[in-house]
């Protein structure tokens, strides 16, 4: 239940960040509407813990009627406006206001797949406020197996050139900033909550992937050899990319900026460091993008679904790595479409694997 809560207040966080703005003002009963909207946060939904639907309703002037519309799956009145399954299949979703009703909805319910979340951070040894929201999706991604973290420096010695492309495509304007699944969005000077980026999380999960990923890689002779494998579920109208990069954990860097020093909090565990921090280890770094920045085009087109197919393969030297401690070496292959900003997510899939390691498609 807990689950369906998180979801929820995701549901109205991503309205207002990556969906059309909805009047927040109650429509007024006495104005008949010519149609109402009927909304799933997911037409595709695993089953498992995350798998739910949340529906919501608008009038055609755009004011939120959700509460006082009346929502049917299969023509039985459901409690609210979340629909958790119970079993796959396909259900006929529809809604009732003021004795109007919605067009219908079909939502497919099917086994889940391995699907994890992108979470791109944007920081820097200059950013008196990154030490603590990096300690935080640290821990969300060193605890959920789902989550694959990194970050991105600027205007810092572990700055590098991709970081930079990737600021201009991904509208980061200032740091920390945060992209999840390059879809998660917030004002410049309003604050990074956590709860925020955790409830983003969830509200992906609760949606099935079409694309599972494995990776085979090996390094050998000072040559790094990496194939990259899809599995493709089901026709798609749109074109994919994919983007592989190298990352390097545990990288220590000195005099990181550090505003909370001298402010007690017992949930920060930076309240007791100075200013600035004389040894900090940063997480996950990126450290090189093994194709292009923006993504290589995916020739999918008339592959047999649910058959592994090879999408890249990949051969660098170590003098074109950029890492410093192969032990610590990792390769994070992401599927997205190729957007401009950030108004929508376009990330479909990712998956992450220690350099020389390999990982299958339900790993």
């Amino acid at each position: 239940m807990d689950r369906i809560f998180v979801l929820l207040s995701v549901l109205l966080f991503f309205s207002s960040c990556i969906q059309d703005p909805v009047n927040e003002e109650t429509e007024d009963s006495s104005v008949y509407p010519y149609e109402i909207i009927l909304k799933a946060s997911s037409t595709l939904i695993p089953l498992n813990e995350f798998g739910v639907s949340i529906l919501t309703a608008v009038s055609e002037r755009r004011y939120d009627i959700t509460a006082e519309t009346t929502f049917y799956v299969d023509g039985e009145k459901i409690e609210g406006n979340i629909f958790k399954p119970n079993a796959t299949g396909k259900y006929i979703v529809k809604g009732e206001y003021q004795g109007a009703r919605t067009k219908e909805i079909e939502l497919v319910v099917k086994e889940p797949r391995n699907r994890k979340v992108l979470i791109e951070l944007f920081t820097s040894r200059r950013c008196v406020w990154c030490p603590w929201i990096a300690h935080r999706v640290d821990s969300l991604s060193n605890s959920n197996d789902q989550v694959v973290a990194y970050s991105i420096h600027g205007e810092d010695e572990l700055t590098i050139s991709e970081g930079s492309l990737l600021e201009e495509l991904l509208i980061v304007s200032g740091r920390p900033s945060v992209r999840i699944n390059r879809g998660y969005a917030r004002r410049n000077l309003d604050p990074i909550e956590i709860k925020g980026v955790i409830d983003s999380v969830y509200f992906f999960l609760s949606q099935l992937t079409e694309i599972e990923l494995s990776i085979n890689s090996d390094f050998n002779d000072h040559t790094l050899n990496v194939e990259v494998f899809g599995k493709f579920y089901e026709e798609m109208d749109k074109e994919l990319y994919l983007t592989v990069i190298l990352v390097e954990d545990k990288i220590i860097t000195e005099n990181q900026y550090n505003a909370f020093s001298g402010h007690p909090n017992e949930n920060n565990p930076f309240s007791d460091k100075p200013h600035p921090i004389p040894v900090y280890q940063n997480h996950n770094t990126l450290r090189k993008v093994l194709t292009d920045v923006y993504g290589e085009k995916l020739a999918w087109d008339g592959v047999d679904l649910e058959q592994p197919i090879l999408i890249t393969d990949i051969q660098k030297s170590f003098d074109e790595l950029n890492i410093e401690n192969t032990e610590e070496a990792y390769i994070i292959a992401v599927v997205h479409e190729r957007r401009e900003g950030i108004d929508i997510s376009s990330v479909r899939n990712a998956q992450i694997v220690k350099m020389g390691g390999d990982i299958g498609f339900d790993e």
